[in-house]
């Protein structure tokens, strides 16, 4: 036999060795869950705090993995806890793509996920701090999955001395984007139940967007009950100020001041813009509907409120029947 036949017979065996002992290391001794974990934690412990762990990984490591049983716990001055749970984790992906660094995911599936935020007792948060030098040093790698699916979520706040807040039963379905420190969302589906705080969320789609904590919000469309909104503007989170223009139609008004005052009653349609200011609220908008003692067809109010209070710098228009009303007042 030629030399250099038996060298590349002897190159072959070589090759198929090494990667019959890499795949027998990654899966059947689980080396790979080893690595990823490792790696993981590595990623996430010095930045906020947080440790992870799973009991399984499967699947072809080409097309797609599903890792199940995943705990991720937070450590603070207070102890730790179990900030999240995910029972089963599935992707689908091309090998090629995540090897020159493209990070595209057809499918992210998250079954059954259960997220457990707690307060102290001064009402302060504990969580991860996503602002602090560790975490700005160093952006998250941009990714795009096409299709997230988040089932059967449920997701409790705790804090000492109050009402735990539950949601139960949260599904989404949405395209999500990160991109240079922006974090963007096209909601194709989202609902979930309160019985905490006799919440129901039926219905949500439109595209969302959050960068250097300034969020926006285009055709955002809600459903509630018999309640239906839809949505555009921008908000900044350090401060709470910004602008959003809304068409709200069958509001209760009875179930939404039951939570920032004052108590009013009616089921109006609302169409208008509120600006935010930190505390204070103000605005303009057209009102048609049942509002407290009065039937409107067609009034315009200008608002502002504040503290509690609700305060009606203009309020003119046609009620009871073609009655024209022009005036001012407080609630």
């Amino acid at each position: 036999m030629p030399r250099w036949i038996r060298v590349v017979i002897l190159t072959v065996l070589v090759i198929v060795f090494l990667f019959t002992s890499a795949y027998v290391y990654l899966f059947p001794m689980n080396g790979l869950e080893r690595v990823v974990s490792s790696q993981l934690n590595r990623e996430i412990r010095e930045r906020y705090n947080l440790s992870a762990d799973f009991a399984d990984m499967r699947g072809n490591p080409f097309t797609g993995i599903m890792i199940e049983d995943i705990r991720v716990i937070y450590t603070d001055s207070l102890g730790a806890y179990e900030i999240l749970h995910v029972p089963r984790l599935t992707t689908a992906y091309q090998l090629s793509n995540l090897w020159h660094r493209d990070y595209r995911f057809e499918l992210v599936d998250i079954t059954s996920p259960k997220v457990t935020i707690r307060r102290d007792s001064t009402g302060a948060w504990r969580l991860p701090d996503l602002t602090s030098d560790a975490a700005e040093t160093t952006r998250p790698p941009s990714f795009l999955v096409s299709n997230l699916i988040v089932s059967e979520a449920d997701m409790l706040v705790i804090a000492p001395g109050r009402d735990t807040m539950q949601l139960d039963d949260m599904t989404v379905a949405a395209s999500v984007r990160v991109e240079e420190g922006m974090v963007s969302a096209d909601l194709k589906q989202m609902e979930f139940v309160s019985p905490s705080a006799d919440v129901e969320l039926t219905a949500a789609t439109g595209k969302v967007a959050l960068s250097d904590n300034r969020l926006v919000v285009q055709d955002l469309a809600i459903a509630s009950r018999q309640t239906r909104a839809r949505l555009n503007g921008a908000v900044t989170l350090d401060d709470l100020t910004g602008r959003i223009d809304f068409a709200l139609d069958q509001v209760d008004l009875a179930e939404v001041t039951r939570w920032v005052g004052p108590n009013l009653r009616g089921v109006v349609d609302l169409t208008g813009s509120a600006t935010l200011q930190g505390d204070s609220l103000d605005g303009s908008v057209n009102i048609a509907g049942d509002f407290m003692f009065a039937s409107f067809e067609n009034l315009q109010v200008d608002f502002r409120w504040y503290e509690n209070q609700l305060m009606l710098d203009t309020l003119y228009g046609v009620i009871l029947d073609n009655c024209s009303i022009d005036g001012a007042g407080w609630i």
